[in-house]
């Protein structure tokens, strides 16, 4: 349903984001039979994957066709209505519910707000690189390398953390460079380490990246020749997509940039809460999926609780 004239104002929960987490928790709750309204407002992190891993009964599945499939389930749930929209401000009411305003002046109002808007990964500012993003540029291997496996495979990484992440994406390849960009601080010991598991290492600085997106990365550099890698991660900072909702609640981020939850994922706020990759640091599908049941099912009985007070 995308209706914003026909629909109720008055929702038992308001979930902001329809990914994998959020459309989990919009699941649990109708299936409770809660009111809820969900808002889907953009693409996910992973849109444009081509196949998901390690998602038990779904191994390689389309993660588009699966939200799809899941976006399906719940439209037979009558309790649950869902719009394509922008929530552009959050309120808590003095009576402790939430107020939210989407970007067409509607307003709906709910007893317990979910946010369910994920994270956007920061790329480094190398000319020509953002459109490999996400065909021949990765941040997690353990969701792509396993249909990559004997590919020839690089890591840029320009921090400690080189020699890790080199030896975690070493297990799917033997043709694997690292490319520190002139900036990664590695010890002599572990130079040695890589040397003697044949990854190569290359510090200069990488120019610009080319080549034909999806079928390989070209990482060209001043002094060297251009090497050609079939897919290359990198460890990357994020960022929170709904900052300026998060700065309206006055909810401050940990050191990760993440939101800080409790083991309902429930934040600092009664009644609200934060699901799936913005709030958790192992970032999955499986993960974002059981961030949205748990909370759901914490929310549902702190929702029991609140209605047992009523007369």
């Amino acid at each position: 349903m995308n209706s914003l004239i026909t629909m109720h104002t008055e929702m038992d929960v308001i979930i902001i984001g329809a990914g994998f987490a959020g459309l989990s928790a919009a699941l649990f709750l109708g299936n409770a039979r809660r009111k809820v309204l969900l808002i889907d407002w953009g693409k996910t992190r992973n849109h444009g994957i081509a196949h998901a891993h390690n998602i038990l009964g779904h191994e390689g599945s389309n993660p588009s066709e699966f939200l799809e499939t899941a976006r399906q389930e719940i439209s037979t749930l009558s309790s649950v209505q869902t719009i394509h929209a922008k929530a552009t401000k959050l309120e808590r009411l003095s009576d402790g519910t939430f107020r939210v305003m989407l970007h067409c002046n509607a307003q709906y109002h709910a007893k317990a707000l979910i946010l369910a808007t994920g994270l956007k990964d920061q790329l480094p500012t190398i000319p020509g690189l953002a459109p490999f993003w996400p065909k021949n540029l990765f941040h997690c291997p353990y969701c792509i390398a396993p249909e990559l496996i004997d590919a020839p495979l690089g890591v840029i990484c320009e921090t400690s953390e080189a020699f890790f992440l080199s030896s975690i994406v070493q297990k799917w390849t033997r043709d694997l460079i690292l490319f520190i960009n002139d900036s990664a601080d590695i010890s002599e010991t572990d130079r040695n380490k890589m040397a003697n598991r044949g990854i190569q290492i290359i510090s200069d600085p990488i120019l610009e990246a080319s080549d034909a997106v999806g079928e390989s990365l070209y990482l060209h550099f001043e002094n060297r020749s251009p090497c050609k890698r079939r897919g290359v991660f990198m460890h990357l900072n994020v960022e929170q997509v709904g900052a300026a909702l998060l700065q309206q609640l006055n909810i401050a981020l940990r050191d990760d940039a993440l939101v800080e939850v409790d083991e309902q994922f429930q934040t600092r706020i009664p009644y609200l809460y934060a699901i799936g990759d913005m709030a958790q640091p192992v970032q999955k599908v499986t993960t974002a999926i059981a961030s949205g049941t748990i909370a759901g099912f914490g929310l549902d009985h702190q929702l029991t609780e609140w209605e047992m007070q009523k007369p």
